[in-house]
């Protein structure tokens, strides 16, 4: 909630819209109820931006090869524990169009 909220506030034009869509979607309502989020498919690309720009860990849950595989011209042995960096898969430039910077 936090990472949202400052991603938010470095750009206001993005806030705006983020209030709009929210305010749209309830009108009336006192709360926003969980079928009003299905609406809102903007806010629902900030929640997957923030989640990219600042996963809640780091490193993916550690998994065990069960046979030899060959991984980008690595041999990775049979019974090895591999550790995933999601930080730096959802940061790679060759992966990402402007990476480091918060576009939903």
């Amino acid at each position: 909630m936090e990472w949202s909220m400052a991603e938010l506030l470095k750009k206001p034009r993005l806030m705006k819209k983020t209030q709009e869509e929210v305010r749209r979607v309830v009108i009336t309502k006192p709360h926003v109820s969980e079928e009003d989020i299905h609406q809102m498919e903007y806010l629902i690309c900030v929640i997957k931006e923030v989640l990219r720009l600042h996963p809640p860990i780091s490193m993916l849950v550690p998994r065990v090869s069960y046979t030899t595989a060959n991984v980008l011209g690595y041999d990775i042995l049979a019974n090895t524990i591999v550790l995933i960096n999601a930080y730096a898969i959802q940061r790679d430039p060759e992966l990402w169009e402007n990476a480091e910077e918060f576009i939903p």
